[in-house]
């Protein structure tokens, strides 16, 4: 394009925008509580492999009504029923493969009755059978990659010889050195564009990679990578999106499979397949990957190397439909009106047998939904509404109905056991030092989660509970087995659960951790111990027995120190005689603080006690305390004074329980969606214990401790984790516990852009999506057309202005929209007139070039080539287009060696000038060298309005067909009596009899005879 152009219509060339990828993962903890009741399903613990997708009963209460609100506010209730759960079979647990019947519940939600058919269709999920739709090893120096070297240093990626995984070259991130990398490097290899088979329903991509980066210790304790590789994918011009990020390697050579948890991975049904990283892509679209590699201005270490780089495709449905039914079959179901009294005749359960044995080993998917027979269903006759989500067994895509479920459910032989809880006493009391060991009951609840019935051996184990203090609390810690179980066998049937009674002798106090656990062979889930932190106390009221079988003999102080460690009541009890005189009496006092003050808790009443007198006293109020000192002592010393003191018995109950600390949301349920909170969350920490509770502790989101003395509240958004304690009187600790919720007070940003930017309705406009914290995406195009998509396309099929409407809503509800306005125009249209014509050999003949606007132009541009062993251009004239104005006018550079004309443009002058009629911009005038047919193809073309902006156009080639001498009748390029002979051989024959040859017919008149002579003669003799 030539710079004159360019400078006039001011056309703008967009860069890529790349977006720097965090280096960081969060990494959450989950902990189970004591207590938890709820029977875990198979494969929890590895990825809740067996899960329910869809459970939309109404069981009767407000919150599974989702137009509960409309008939409290009065508003009506439109056409709506769904199928909202799958009772048979179950998508929680595993199935033999007998043939079974499809139940499923269906509810009316209209205040109106309906009459419904019901639809089942089952799919089989296809184990992935990949094939190699592009590869590259690196060895063959692969052209079609680019490098882009972001900040200006010339250092960038480069094929190297000095590592590969396989062959001699790989790409390495320098081209500097081959054994390092520059400093503050963001330096892109983008690989080329590949386009996918129409008929692949899935897509991978697979690499071999060797990473070493650099590694910086931030603060004692915690490590990052400084230096770093991404990866990511551009699925059909959507942008760039992030796949993995790989630090290190560990001086090997490894796959995306041995490096992240994004790795598709997928269940048993294929999991001896390691594909790779999925991508977003299927049939049609186009993929490009790039690899980028990060470092700081501190380089130290070799970087990356690139080899053996694969997309890899699943050809054909990866779920096949393999049934298809509707219920009844003739008919219709009848569902009365919605009614909370009677909920049986608007919610009913409808049954399909499925007439085929499901396959071993296999993953079927069943998809139940409903249409209205009466009415326009408000979700959509014939599943024509809903969205697809990611199925946790496959990863694959299913079509989630929005009237309807759609649940995967495995088939096949699977042995699988697990203990799901473990219940123990709260606490154990001894009586005494000197009682036999206590027997602690123990529950083991364990359940058969495979598809066979089963021999399974249970155990338990005791542990120690070790309390550690870390960083200021106190952190418990499971310690050595004190007691360990013989196996107890059980047989269990499949998905049905037994609870085993075991009996631990304990013989010591203190606190515990239960763990019950089962051993299977072939197990599915392997240590299927369920650590549940039933930790509890074995405690004691014990005994200090000072005298038993002899009297002391108060004379002078007596004091006994006793250790109250971690009692919560002690009594005093003792007998005692005595005889007094000159008015002295006894006193027993108490200290707290080691003999520095003492306290008179008790006295002789008189001067003779005349018999034995037993006396308790309490000493609650001295409490807590490590150590307590009791003294006897006399008023007076001197006289006769007998003080007898015997059978002294001192009770101390110890406190080994720690208090139980209750979290209280208020708001109690979250308010939003998807377990959102969209107001502020108000706490509550309400503390119990055996004895009394000393105080509470709370921090929110790992922050500082506070003393809890009132309810709080949490009005910032994100995620939160309020961790809290209580501690009692005699200092037990409790274990800490967490509630954590997720807030969102703040509705999304919606925004948007689109392309192109003056559209036309020829034009497939992309929409591409700018909202900031959004989750879902509501589309109104202003013609009557809606989509849910993120970043949909569209085409206008009638000029106009068009209001589109964006709303956005995040994962907690709250929406917010946008408006903007479109100009949708017709195109101005760039011709070759006449689209085809036939020439001669040796003739001279004109093409125009003509432009029919949409708006006013002022400026064109273009190149122009064609076939020049049968074309060669004479000139090239301006046409009439910008008649009236000043143009500046080129007819451009005629190539008739290569067959282009090259830069051929024209501008009007006069600022504001412009014209919208159509008319000739450029007259071609062309000879014809040979017999042929010549296309004539426009490229590089520009129209440009009076503000030097581009408008859209549509363009229309034509193309020449050269035609020899027809009086040459034998093509030897000379007219001589060979030509008359087989004008002869034909002579005086007629169109439609024998020996006609219209092309010998030079007149066209049906008939060979003198006028044909006549032609060939008058050309008698000449060559060409």
């Amino acid at each position: 394009m030539c710079a004159a152009l360019l400078l006039i219509l001011g056309i703008l060339i967009a860069g890529v925008v790349v977006t720097e990828m965090k280096n960081g993962f969060d990494i959450s903890k989950v902990e189970a509580q004591q207590g938890e009741t709820e029977i875990l399903s198979i494969g929890e613990k590895n990825g809740n492999q067996f899960a329910r997708h869809e459970d939309n009963r109404y069981d009767g209460t407000n919150e599974s009504d989702p137009y509960h609100e409309d008939r409290i506010n009065g508003f009506p209730i439109p056409p709506d029923v769904d199928v909202t759960y799958l009772n048979i079979p179950d998508p929680t647990r595993p199935h033999d493969t007998s043939e079974t019947d499809v139940v499923a519940t269906v509810t009316n939600w209209d205040d109106a009755p309906h009459e419904v058919k019901i639809f089942l269709q089952v799919y089989k999920a296809i184990k992935p059978d990949p094939a190699k739709q592009w590869c590259d090893d690196m060895e063959c120096a692969y052209t079609d990659w680019c490098t882009m070297d972001y900040d200006g240093d010339s250092d960038t990626w480069a094929l190297s010889d000095a590592r590969a995984h396989s062959g001699n070259y790989s790409w390495h991130c320098s081209r500097v050195n081959n054994v390092g990398y520059g400093g503050n490097e963001q330096d892109w290899l983008i690989s080329p564009v590949i386009t996918i088979p129409y008929d692949v329903s899935m897509a991978w991509l697979n690499f071999s990679a060797w990473v070493q980066g650099e590694m910086n210790q931030f603060y004692l304790g915690y490590y990052e990578f400084t230096d770093y590789l991404e990866v990511y994918a551009n699925v059909s011009g959507t942008g760039w999106q992030p796949l993995i990020m790989i630090e290190n390697t560990d001086g090997n050579w490894k796959h995306p499979e041995e490096l992240s948890a994004y790795t598709e991975a997928l269940f048993y049904v294929a999991k001896d397949k390691d594909l790779g990283l999925k991508l977003s892509a299927t049939g049609g679209d186009t993929v490009q990957f790039a690899f980028v590699w990060h470092s700081n201005e501190a380089c130290s270490h070799e970087g990356a190397w690139i080899d053996d780089v694969c997309l890899l495709v699943q050809h054909g449905n990866m779920q096949p439909l393999v049934w298809q039914e509707y219920k009844p079959v003739t008919g219709t179901f009848h569902l009365d009106a919605f009614n909370a009294t009677n909920i049986t005749t608007f919610q009913k359960e409808v049954r399909f047998h499925l007439p085929f044995t499901p396959e071993d080993n296999a993953i079927y998917f069943f998809e139940v939904y409903s249409e209205l027979t009466d009415a326009e269903d408000v979700d959509g006759h014939y599943d024509f509404n809903g969205d697809y989500k990611t199925d946790a067994k496959t990863g694959a895509a299913y079509w989630n109905p929005y009237n309807g479920v759609n649940e995967s459910i495995y088939f096949g032989i699977l042995h699988d056991a697990a203990a799901l809880r473990v219940e123990v006493p709260s606490e154990l009391v001894f009586g005494n030092s000197l009682m036999a060991p206590a027997q602690v009951p123990i529950n083991v609840t364990v359940k058969n989660s495979g598809t066979v019935t089963e021999m399974i051996s249970v155990r338990v184990a005791v542990r120690e509970k070790i309390r550690i203090l870390e960083n200021g609390s106190y952190v418990y810690y499971p310690g050595p087995i004190v007691w360990m179980s013989d196996p107890y066998y059980v047989i269990i049937s499949p998905n049905d659960a037994k609870t085993i009674n075991f009996i631990w002798n304990a013989d010591r106090c203190g606190e515990f951790i239960i763990d019950g656990y089962t051993e299977l062979e072939g197990d599915w889930n392997t240590g299927t111990t369920w650590d549940n932190d039933h930790a509890y106390n074995v405690t004691s009221v014990y005994s200090i027995i000072y005298s038993n079988d002899r009297e002391q003999d108060v004379s002078d102080n007596f004091t006994i120190i006793l250790d109250t460690l971690g009692s919560y009541h002690v009594e005093l009890m003792y007998w005692e005689n005595y005889t007094f005189s000159d008015n002295t009496y006894g006193i027993v006092y108490v200290s707290g603080d080691g003999g520095k003050i003492w306290e008179e808790i008790g006295r002789t009443l008189n001067d003779n006690s005349e018999e034995w007198i037993r006396h308790i006293i309490k000493l609650d109020p001295y409490l807590p305390n490590d150590q307590l000192l009791i003294r006897f002592s006399l008023s007076n010393t001197t006289g006769t004074n007998i003080w007898q003191i015997d059978d002294i018995v001192i009770r101390a109950w110890k406190d080994y329980v720690a208090p139980t600390t209750t979290a209280i949301l208020d708001p109690p349920l979250p308010n939003g969606c998807n377990g959102w909170y969209t107001s502020p969350v108000t706490v509550t920490l309400v503390a119990k214990d055996n004895i009394e509770v000393d105080a509470t502790y709370y921090s929110i989101d790992g922050g500082s401790w506070f003393e809890y003395t009132a309810p709080f509240t949490i009005n910032i958004d994100g995620h939160h984790v309020i961790d809290y304690y209580s501690v009692d009187t005699v200092g037990n600790v409790e274990t800490t516990h967490t509630v954590s919720f997720k807030m969102d007070t703040t509705p999304p940003t919606a925004d948007f852009s689109y392309y192109p930017a003056n559209p036309t309705i020829y034009d497939i406009i992309h929409f591409t999506d700018s909202s900031t914290g959004a989750v879902s995406w509501h589309w109104d195009f202003g013609d009557g057309t809606t989509i849910n998509v993120r970043n949909p396309i569209h085409k206008y099929t009638k000029t106009g202005t068009f209001n589109i409407i964006l709303t956005v809503e995040d994962d907690a509800g709250n929406r917010d929209s946008i408006s903007k306005k479109i100009r949708v125009i017709s195109p101005t249209f760039v011709n070759i007139t006449p689209c085809w014509q036939q020439v001669n050999v040796n003739d001279t003949f004109t093409v125009n070039v003509t432009i029919d606007p949409s708006v006013g132009i002022a400026g064109v541009q273009f190149d122009l080539s064609f076939n020049a062993s049968l074309l060669e251009v004479i000139k090239v004239e301006m046409g009439d287009l910008f008649s009236g104005y000043d143009v500046f006018f080129s007819n451009g550079s005629i190539d008739n060696v290569n067959g282009k004309i090259n830069d051929m443009y024209g501008i009007i002058i006069m600022p504001g000038g412009n014209v919208s009629h159509a008319g000739t911009f450029a007259r071609i005038t062309f000879k014809a060298k040979k017999e042929g047919v010549s296309y004539l193809n426009l490229s590089d073309v520009t129209v440009g309005d009076a503000n030097a902006t581009a408008v859209a156009i549509e363009i229309y080639n034509g193309s020449v067909e050269i035609a020899s001498h027809p009086w040459d009748l034998n093509h030897d390029d000379a007219v001589n009596i060979l030509d008359l002979i087989m004008i002869a051989q034909h002579f005086g024959s007629r169109e439609g009899e024998a020996g006609y040859d219209a092309s010998v017919d030079l007149n066209n008149d049906g008939e060979i005879n003198i006028l044909d002579l006549i032609i060939v003669a008058m050309h008698f003799e000449e060559h060409y």
